[in-house]
């Protein structure tokens, strides 16, 4: 009977451990680290509710300054907070620490932030050159969808990485011989998919986000 309860109570203290790690992320930093996810959790939920509401609006009318988002602006900072808290709440690595954010973890994360914010200061100089991506341009699209795709693998899994990849790996090598003539196509240089995957509308930061809502 003994260890009838204590196989029940450990399988219970896996499903929550499971529960736990989808909802908040596998890593519990203590300290600072812990305290600073926590606050950029409160801040994502706070922006949400500032969107939503009126508030912009009215602010806008009393201060004189636009305060109001669009909607593609919106998406920008929205995963902006997505890359940031899957970076540092869900460990890269099954070997990673749990209780602290490694280094690397936060470089990462200030990369996939500077890749959405990079679309959002610079958006009137990119709408100008729209469909003649720079260097620049290429290389934060590269990072902001390096950046995506390792954040759906922390908090996803490997399997949805791998669907995308497929996509991704079609818009580039469509043109290969092995690919079935119904649905060959010429592929794209990388720097038309970048462009368009990257810096316009219908980029990453317009996806809708994979990660779960604070």
């Amino acid at each position: 009977m003994s260890a009838e309860n204590d196989t029940r109570r450990n399988k219970d203290v896996d499903v929550d451990m499971m529960v736990a790690e989808v909802e908040t992320g596998a890593r519990s930093a203590a300290g600072t680290a812990g305290t600073f996810i926590l606050a950029l959790a409160f801040v994502w939920s706070g922006f949400q509710l500032y969107i939503a509401s009126n508030i912009p609006y009215v602010l806008t009318e009393l201060l004189g300054v636009n305060v109001v988002f669009n909607n593609q602006e919106a998406r920008q900072f929205h995963l902006a907070f997505a890359l940031a808290l899957a970076s540092l709440a869900y460990p890269l690595f099954k070997s990673a620490p749990r209780d602290r954010v490694p280094f690397y973890d936060w470089i990462l994360a200030i990369l996939g932030v500077s890749s959405c914010l990079y679309l959002f200061f610079f958006k009137e100089s990119i709408a100008n050159r729209a469909g003649l991506p720079t260097t620049s341009d290429i290389i934060i699209s590269i990072i902001g969808m390096t950046s995506l795709a390792l954040a759906v693998y922390r908090s996803l899994g490997l399997p949805l990485v791998i669907v995308a990849s497929v996509f991704v790996f079609y818009v580039f090598f469509g043109h290969v011989d092995f690919m079935p003539d119904a649905i060959q196509w010429r592929g794209r240089p990388l720097a038309r998919p970048c462009g368009i995957s990257g810096c316009s509308p219908r980029g990453f930061s317009a996806l809708p986000s994979a990660f779960p809502h604070p």
